[in-house]
């Protein structure tokens, strides 16, 4: 008895003709939405606490949120650089000042 052929189906067809669409990095670059960030508040050896400016379309305000290092732009890190650099003088320099300088206040009793 000769065998039977198999019988393809509908969902048979249907996933051989299924094919996966991803957008291509032009059009996800082109949907892909980008924050603006007011500045840098802290920092781990992998990530930085971003402070997010409002939605400028929507005005919806952001919490701070912890990010990778890569996802800083070049502007806003050296921004936190500077900071951290002036931070830095300062403190050298309340070490530098003379500590427990007395005030003298004048009281009159009448």
């Amino acid at each position: 008895m000769p065998k039977r052929k198999a019988t393809t189906t509908a969902k048979d067809i249907a996933k051989k003709n299924k094919v996966e669409t991803t957008k291509s990095d032009t059009e996800k670059a082109e949907t892909e939405k980008y924050y603006e960030a007011r500045g840098i508040l802290q920092e781990t050896t992998t990530q930085y606490l971003i402070d997010w400016a409002p939605d400028s379309d929507t005005g919806e305000e952001y919490d701070p949120s912890w990010e990778p290092k890569e996802n800083a732009n070049q502007l806003l890190v050296a921004d936190w650089n500077k900071f951290k650099e002036q931070e830095s003088q300062k403190k050298s320099a309340r070490k530098k000042s003379p500590r427990g300088e007395a005030v003298s206040r004048e009281t009159s009793a009448t």
